[in-house]
Formats: C-alpha cells, structure tokens, sequence
C-alpha cells in the first residue's frame, strides 16, 4: 500500500501522533521543569557556550523564547502532518524535520525530549510508510540517540558518584543515591520498550513477508491450474484433428479399393466381349446391353470418385482453417481470420460474423464483421433473439439454406437480410450446446448454394466455436491486470494498446472508428470539500452510464484520475455525439436528483472526434479530441463539442 492509500484509511492515527506530540513536548518540559534553574541538572545539558541559557546559572530570559519555538514548531508539524500524507516526498520532509529538530532539542535541552527526536520519527515512518520504513527510521537515529543516551548515563554516573562524595559529609548521600538510581531505571525502561517494539515490528514485517510469499505462491498455483487447463482444450482440438485424418485415411483406402474394383470390371468385360465375338449375331445385342451397362457404373463410379476427392478436399480445408484460427488468441483478430478464410473456400457477395452480446441486460447478435457492398447497412447492426433470419438461428440453433429470397420453416417464413440477395446459408456457432454467435452468407442468385455448401459452413461454424472459446478464454486469463481498481472498467495501459490496434484494424479495412473523452467538471474541489469516499462514488456513477450507454464491443476505460475514454467501434461522428450526449445528460439527471440529498453536484465535459474524418492518424485523432474537450469546458462544462467540418 503507497503512503497515500495509507494515510486515507488511518485519519485517526494522524490525530494520534497530533496528541502524541503535545504530550512528549509536555512531558520534556514537565523533566526539565519548564527549563528553569529548579531543574535536574542531568536533564538540561546546555552547553556553557550558550551563556543565559541553561538552567544551573546566569540570566533565564531567552527560555521563554525556546519553549515557544518549540510550542510553535509542532504546532505547525501536527497541522502538516494531516496535508502532507498524499506525496511521500513531503511525508519525508516531515520526518527529516522532526528527527533534526528532536536531536537539536535532545542535545541542547536533555533526553527528556527523546520522545519527540526519536519516537515521533518512528510513529511517523510506521504510518506513512510502513514497518521497513519505522526500522530504518528506529535504527538510524537510534544509533545516534544510544551514543547520547550512554554518554548521559555515564555522565549520571559520575555525577552521582562525585555528589555521594560531597554529600556524604552532610548526610544527604542516601537521598541523592536514590533520585539519581530513579533516573538510571528511566533510561533502562525506556530503551527496553524501545527494543521491544523495534523486535515486535520486525516480526510484523516477518509476517507480511511470508503473507506476500502465500498471496504469490496461491497466484502461480491459479495461472498453473489454467495453463493445465489450456492444454487440455488444446489436447481435445488435436485428438478432434486426428480422427478427423483418420477418416481422410479411409476414405483414401475406399477410393482404392474402388479403383480397383473397378479395373477388376474392366477385365471382366474385356473377356465377356472376346467370348461373345466368338459366338453368333445372336448375342451381339447382349453385347451392346452390357456395354451400355458397364458404361453406367463407369459414369457412377466416377462419380463416387469425384465425390471421394471433394470431401476429401472439404477436411482438408476444415483442416487448413483450424490450424490457421487458432494461431491467434486475440478475440478481433479471431473474428476477422474467420470471415477471410471462409469466403477463400465459399466465395460470396455478403458475408457477416454476428457474435452474442448483452445489451440492457437482453441478449443480442451483434455484426461484429460485416463483408459486403453494403457494409454501411451492417454498421452498428443487431437483433434479438429470435428477430430476423440470424436471430431465429441463434435461438432455434439451427442451420438454415435459402434458396429464393425466402423459406418457411416450422410456420415462420424467413428472408434474407438484403432484397439484393436470393440466397442465403446461415449456421448457428455453438461451443458445447452454447450459442456463441452466427455466420451468414449471401449471393444475389437463386439457387447459389448447395447442400454441401452449407453443410461445409456447420462444420466450419463447429472450428470456429472452438477458436472463440479459446480467445474468450485467453482474454479472460490476462484481465487481471487490465482493469481499474475503482470503477472496474479498463485502466490506461490497456486502452492504449486497443487504441493502437483498433487504429491499424480502421485504416486497413477503411471503417469509422470515434474517440469519445469524458471529465468530470470541478471533481478536485468535490475531493476537497466532501472527501476522497464521495470522489470515488462520483466515479464508480459516471462509469455506469457510461456501460449503460455503450455496446459491449466499445472500449470504455478509466485513463486518468477523473478522465474516462470511450472507443466506438464502427461509429461514425454523428452516432458518437448522440452517445456522448445521452451519457451527459444522463448524468446530469442523476447529479440533480443527488443534489437534493448530498449537495454534491457535477456535470460532464465531453469532447468528440472520428477516425478518419477528423484525423488521418493516432496522434492527430488524440489532438483533436483534446482540443474538443477543452472547448467544451471552456464553455463552462456540461456539454459536449467536437471538431468542426
């Protein structure tokens, strides 16, 4: 935990050191006896080059000045120690401040302010810091503070040997003994407790070591069990690829046996047509019937042969596309490969990739690559379960063949998606009976397709579950590290890495990417006034109606302390300013309704830009939508701009 997240959660140990403080100073100077000539000698060791300033002799007005240097010096520590926990250099400052002040004070005004250069530093440390931090600010300074506490001890030593000498002459030796025995045991109790506390932090540290060691053993034992798991998905694709070799294999030995077979016909019919030439007119009739027959099974044979050859060009190929899915775990990249390699087997006017999102909570197939001349149609396209030709395949979860515009099936009639297009092969992508998505395909001709077209596309469907699985799989392995704490959306570092990728996907296949910036307008002052508690339910709101407002294939991320990011994929300028627009006021409906309760009210400042109407180009598409979101708060917050033209 870094020294801010610390010093949030430990308010009352910030008042703990403000009491500690004054009560160490107190005590100082309660020993000391307020720094007068009445004190101990043992505890004011002033030098004699400080003429008037220790309490054994010579005038005592400046130490008036020093107790209020010091009264005024901690007050002033105390107040800074409540603002300077957000940064650990000031958390610095502070405890360098108080260890030199207190060694000063030590030196110049006794051990009795050891608590204030020794102890505080520590506290201060183990508060801020954390226990590694309290044992080098214990050992350190405690080095220093040992040395001096020796010497003093040696001092009360000598002193009170020499005292038992004069004093033994007047009869007060027993008394003096006694105080100064007192004095010694003061020291002793002090550095014990001292002791005690630095052994009982280092085994506080001990302990959280070996908690650390435990949290990252139990973290490597979950990434081994998944990887084990992997491989096992991986294991059933390659036993699923080797049957599927093994049945090319007899279909290679059936095309043999038939060969031959047939070359044993061939014999035949040669020797029934040399005994035939042998005998009368009479069975020349007989010769052309079995010519005729042979002729028959010849065509058929070759049929069969033709057969043989296209379905073993049809595994082949299944063959081909699964080794090349699953090369990658990328969900978009996955998308896009399945949509090229499908179309390189069955060529075709419109070929769409919907997948199975949740919108408001109702499940969606939504066209997550659309091929066609008509891409503009399939741009932000979705239907509901059941809704349309794929939707009906989704929730039936079964394939359909269109071969005129049109089928009816179980008294629903069903159309192509386009007019333009008379046939239609549509299969269901199921992963373990579970839908995951759908493929269309589409021609404007009737009768484009045959049965075994659209049997190759079930089967294809049945590769492709296996690839997305394993990409959801993969996605969902590595999103540990690729989420906000807070608000649960994606953090910076993820959303840059989308941004670049989505970049490169827009300027290759030439589709309409938005960028969508949010800021929370005044969010620094509602930290300030209402606390650190109220900011973060501030943002985990805004995250919502943003999740609210957005499709499932957006990416929405949390990229600064009150920024969010949104990408909108396949969206032009006009669909994401009316996003923009339904989150702001949206916001802005909840801000009110809040305000009634918590007078806490805010408003979003929201800047828009298109790829590649406004910029040609990441870093000018970033530009241009910052500019549009300074505008908007240039405009006094609560709207939403965009770059003109």
């Amino acid at each position: 935990m870094d020294a801010g997240n610390q010093s949030r959660g430990s308010a009352g140990l910030v008042w703990y050191l403000f009491g500690f403080r004054f009560l160490a100073l107190m005590l100082g100077l309660f020993l000391t006896n307020l720094n007068t000539p009445d004190a101990s000698p043992h505890l004011v060791t002033l030098p004699s080059i400080f003429p008037g300033m220790g309490p054994a002799g010579g005038p005592q007005g400046p130490l008036w000045i020093v107790t209020a240097f010091l009264f005024f010096y901690h007050f002033c520590a105390a107040i800074y120690a409540f603002r300077c926990s957000e940064k650990k250099f000031y958390v610095y400052l502070l405890i360098f401040s108080d260890l030199v002040t207190g060694l000063i004070t030590n030196v110049f005004l006794g051990s009795a302010y050891m608590l204030l250069g020794f102890v505080l530093p520590a506290l201060e440390a183990a508060l801020f810091l954390g226990n590694s931090a309290f044992l080098f600010a214990v050992l350190l300074p405690g080095f220093i503070y040992g040395v001096l506490v020796a010497g003093e001890m040696v001092s009360i030593t000598s002193t009170s040997v020499n005292l038992h000498i004069d004093l033994a002459q007047e009869g007060a030796a027993k008394k003096v003994v006694l105080k100064y025995c007192v004095d010694m045991l003061k020291y002793v109790v002090m550095v014990g407790v001292m002791l005690l506390w630095i052994f009982k932090t280092a085994v506080g540290l001990e302990e959280e070591i070996a908690e650390t060691k435990r949290i990252a053993q139990e973290e490597k034992n979950m990434i081994i069990e998944d990887s084990q798991n992997d491989k096992k998905h991986i294991q059933g694709l390659s036993n699923a690829l080797t049957e599927k070799e093994n049945e090319g294999d007899d279909l290679k030995n059936k095309l043999k046996e038939s060969k031959e077979e047939l070359e044993k016909m061939y014999k035949k019919f040669h020797e029934q047509k040399n005994q035939a030439t042998a005998q009368t007119e009479l069975y020349k009739e007989k010769e052309k019937e079995m010519t005729l027959i042979f002729e028959k099974r010849l065509k058929e044979g070759e049929k069969d042969v033709e057969g043989i050859k296209k379905k073993l060009a049809k595994i082949q190929a299944l063959l081909d596309a699964s080794m090349e899915l699953n090369k990658s775990l990328n969900p978009e990249e996955a998308y896009m490969s399945i949509v090229e390699h499908l179309l390189k087997i069955i060529p075709a006017q419109t070929c769409i990739l919907f997948m199975l999102e949740s919108m408001e909570g109702q499940p969606e197939i939504f066209a997550e690559v659309a091929y066609s001349p008509y891409s503009d149609f399939f741009r932000n396209f979705s239907l509901r379960l059941g809704e349309g030709l794929p939707g009906w395949v989704a929730e039936k979860q079964k394939p359909v063949k269109i071969d005129s515009g049109s089928v009816l099936i179980d008294g629903a009639e069903l159309q192509t998606l386009l007019t333009y297009e008379k046939s239609a092969l549509v299969a269901p992508i199921l992963y373990e009976e579970e839908i995951l998505g759908v493929l269309y395909l589409g021609r404007p001709d009737n009768y484009a397709f045959t049965i075994e077209n659209l049997e190759f596309v079930v089967s294809f469907a049945n590769i492709a579950a296996v690839t997305l699985q394993n990409a959801q799989l993969f996605q969902k392995t590595i999103a540990g590290g690729m989420y906000d704490d807070i608000t649960g959306l994606y953090n910076a570092i993820y959303f840059n890495e989308r941004f670049s990728e989505e970049i490169k996907r827009s300027q290759r296949y030439e589709a309409l990417l938005s960028l969508t910036l949010i800021d929370i307008d005044n969010f620094t002052r509602i930290n300030e006034e209402y606390g650190t508690e109220s900011g973060d339910k501030l943002l985990k709101e805004v995250a919502e109606i943003i999740k609210a407002h957005t499709r499932e294939t957006d990416v929405v991320a949390r990229i600064q302390s009150d920024e969010f990011a949104v990408l909108l994929l396949q969206s032009d300028k006009s669909s994401a300013v009316l996003i923009s627009e339904r989150i702001r006021m949206a916001f802005e409906m909840r801000s009110m309704a809040r305000a009634k309760k918590s007078k806490i009210h805010s408003s979003l400042s929201i800047g828009v830009a298109n790829f590649p109407v406004d910029a040609k180009n990441k870093e000018d598409l970033i530009a241009k939508v910052e500019e549009a979101l300074q505008q908007a708060k240039n405009k006094g917050g609560n709207n939403t701009s965009y770059p003109s033209g």
